[in-house]
């Protein structure tokens, strides 16, 4: 768990720091400590902290004068903004009863504590500490209720069609919310079952995806989240039936158009996990397990499907235009698949909360964004694409 100590007092916020590291078992890298207002509000603002523990009496930067109006700014700049990330639970501190008797309404109002530091004993650690054992055996409870290893999202039926004829031992589909639906499964290894759980996209696109994904991470908080599925492959990069496994991806219509120089490109990649990328290169290595997939369909394509690392771009259409292909590539000289979902699931993992899962996106190449686009090849990718998930998970999701 994450805790930000913010007081000006150096020597008690070193011994709660130290005491809750000792007595509660926490990771000396999450507690952090901040002296002032402002640099408070910087962590606040980088971090999602499950407690905040704040001195009433703060200087608003390092040199000024302490004023309980620091911490009065503070907490309601934290109760009616969404400038900051909120903590899950705030502890108020102080040495003083003229500050206590100052803020105890607005904590009382709350339902947040506020703990009178007592220079003879320690109970004012002692009630921290008990705050933290709290919040520590309340997410062990949301992780005994609903937790999974792996979140599986797709944004069309036929790309679950493939992932629920894996044998994964998959059960009826269940109610997430008043708009979505799930199924539970698990894989058996030699080690342990893994949970898996599995939806589909309401409607295609990055939106529904980002949606999606967020809501099964913060239910199911799992470690994996796998988008399989179907893309359009760079002609002469990739062959129809091969997966491309995300490296990076990036919205490639984000950016400005002006009648000047007309679209003017601001791309934000975000990278895949080094966890997948060696992993995923030794399945691409594996020349038995291509083959074995490319016997499993029938009429034959051409060749076994490969695995191709690289550059995946999303966007909200359709593209069957091999000039709209080129502008993309311009983006990123390595693109090697487009597709219309994968950027929503990495922008949302990488913004859910700590431990934040690990994304792996494989899809199967169905055509090649241009002129000669049709159906034919989907449900070949959709299986190739659940058929290489299906090695990748069996193989490593105990590692995880």
């Amino acid at each position: 768990m994450k805790i930000l100590i913010v007081d000006d007092d150096t020597s008690r916020a070193t011994t709660l720091a130290n005491f809750l590291v000792e007595r509660s078992n926490c990771d000396p890298t999450d507690v952090e400590v901040r002296s002032d207002g402002q640099s408070a509000r910087d962590a606040l603002r980088a971090v999602q902290f499950d407690l905040l523990v704040l001195d009433i009496v703060l200087p608003y930067r390092v040199g000024d004068i302490p004023s309980e109006q620091t911490s009065v700014s503070l907490l309601t700049e934290l109760c009616e903004t969404n400038r900051l990330h909120k903590p899950r639970h705030i502890i108020g501190l102080t040495a003083y009863e003229a500050a206590e008797n100052a803020v105890s309404q607005d904590f009382s109002n709350r339902s947040w504590v506020l703990v009178r530091q007592n220079q003879l004993n320690d109970d004012w650690q002692r009630t921290i500490e008990s705050a933290v054992a709290y919040i520590k055996a309340s997410e062990d409870n949301i992780d005994r209720t609903s937790k999974s290893d792996i979140v599986i999202i797709s944004a069309l039926q036929l790309e679950m069609d493939a992932i629920r004829r894996l044998p994964w031992n998959w059960q009826p589909d269940e109610v997430l919310d008043d708009s979505q639906f799930f199924s539970r499964g698990w894989i058996p290894t030699a080690h342990r079952e893994i949970s898996v759980v599995a939806a589909v996209c309401t409607r295609m696109g990055l939106v529904s995806a980002a949606v999606l994904a967020s809501k099964l991470v913060t239910h199911f908080r799992p470690k994996l989240v796998v988008m399989p599925g179907i893309c359009a492959g760079v002609r002469d990069r990739v062959a129809l039936g091969d997966v491309v496994c995300a490296e990076m991806s990036w919205d490639y219509q984000s950016g400005k158009h002006a009648s000047l120089p007309g679209f003017q490109m601001d791309p934000h990649f975000l990278q895949a996990d080094p966890f997948i990328s060696t992993r995923i290169e030794n399945i691409a290595r594996d020349e038995d397990l291509s083959l074995q997939i490319w016997r499993g369909w029938n009429p034959k394509f051409p060749a076994p499907p490969k695995i191709v690392r690289g550059p995946v771009a999303s966007g909200s259409a359709v593209i069957a235009d091999s000039d709209i292909t080129e502008s993309i590539i311009r983006q990123q000289r390595k693109l090697t698949a487009i597709e219309m979902e994968l950027y929503g699931v990495f922008y949302a993992c990488s913004q859910a909360h700590r431990p934040k899962p690990i994304v792996l996106g494989l899809k199967g190449v169905c055509d090649f964004a241009d002129d000669e686009k049709d159906d034919s090849a989907q449900v070949y990718a959709a299986y190739t694409s659940a058929e290489f998930v299906r090695a990748f998970c069996e193989r490593y999701a105990t590692d995880l």
